[in-house]
């Protein structure tokens, strides 16, 4: 067999990872063609086996339909005592899937054609693309495409609205909060960063990261990315992780530690990033070893005097010394 060129294999995007996909997924073969949700509850018999069965319907020992068929599937995990232990959203609807894999960048490496795509507790990301999946509907109308695959796009965004109901309220009532400036509560933060924005700290130090994804810590909002970093030998991408504590109320995101850089005005914006490239060009320069050490044996003869001080910038490290040279003769 012939080795496959290089340059003709997928390139998968190794930055952002995918959610948790079930290793072992439902029938494929006719799966996801009702446009409809279907909703299933998960949890234990008195021997400890797990039973899915339809919402509300009562367990008769005979095997349920668990919706194969239908676009959406949602799941309510329960536990043991009774209670909820989160939910799980699958999309079989070959129409959902290939939307998904054309406009949200996590997914356009995904094969829709041997698995379905699995979410554990809230889709985010439907509301994050939310924009971009009407755009690729609306394309769809406008070609006159199958009918079926509008219909199944209407009911994903559709769904999307009455997950986030209350969010989606709370993100448009806030969006501006005094004189113009957009805010938020702290529990409604997570609709402000998507993968692959740009996030600009504030303080203490200046800085920005390539957005991953963020998790609640604590009444903490946990930030976690990528950023620009050097090893000593080369220049690459390293984790960073910042905080963005709790407050009450709403409040004005240029107020934040952490902000969208997209939500600063354009003349901040590039204000910022002249000054995080200048900085970059300034350490490019002087990252490795130069310094100088003043030998006073080898200026013996001369009778001049000699202090030189320079950077030192070792790895992901450095300090700043004044560059200092002053040559001073006998006489004076």
């Amino acid at each position: 067999m012939e080795p496959v060129p290089s340059d003709s294999l997928p390139q998968f995007d190794w930055t952002f990872s995918l959610p948790p996909q079930s290793s072992n997924p439902f029938q494929l073969e006719g799966a996801g063609l009702v446009c409809e949700t279907r909703r299933l509850d998960s949890f234990y018999d008195s021997s400890g086996n797990c039973i899915v069965l339809p919402a509300g319907q009562k367990y008769t020992g005979d095997k349920a339909n668990q919706g194969n068929e239908c676009a959406l599937t949602v799941t309510t995990q329960w536990n043991q005592q009774k209670k909820i232990k989160g939910t799980v959203l699958v999309i079989r609807s070959p129409h959902m899937k290939a939307a998904i894999k054309a406009v949200v960048p996590e997914y356009s490496s995904f094969d829709i054609d041997i698995r379905h795509i699995t979410i554990h507790d809230e889709p985010r990301f439907l509301f994050h693309y939310r924009q971009e999946l009407l755009d690729y509907g609306a394309v769809l109308v406008q070609q006159n495409a199958n009918t079926d695959a509008v219909r199944h796009i209407q009911h994903l965004i559709s769904y999307m609205w009455d997950v986030f109901f209350v969010e989606i309220s709370a993100f448009t009532l806030y969006d501006f909060v005094e004189d113009g400036e957009p805010g938020l509560e702290h529990s409604y933060l997570w609709m402000e960063f998507r993968p692959g924005d740009i996030v600009y700290i504030q303080r203490p130090h200046e800085n920005v990261f390539r957005f991953q994804n963020m998790r609640l810590r604590r009444s903490r909002w946990e930030l976690s990315g990528q950023r620009i970093t050097y090893d000593g030998e080369t220049f690459g991408f390293s984790s960073y992780t910042t905080e963005i504590e709790q407050y009450e109320g709403v409040k004005r995101l240029r107020d934040l530690k952490a902000v969208n850089l997209n939500r600063l005005s354009i003349d901040k914006q590039q204000s910022v990033k002249k000054r995080l490239v200048a900085r970059g060009r300034k350490f490019i320069r002087y990252h490795g070893r130069q310094y100088l050490q003043y030998d006073p044996s080898l200026d013996q003869d001369s009778g001049t005097k000699v202090h030189i001080f320079r950077a030192l910038i070792l790895g992901t490290s450095f300090r700043t010394l004044t560059n200092y040279i002053r040559r001073l003769k006998p006489e004076l």
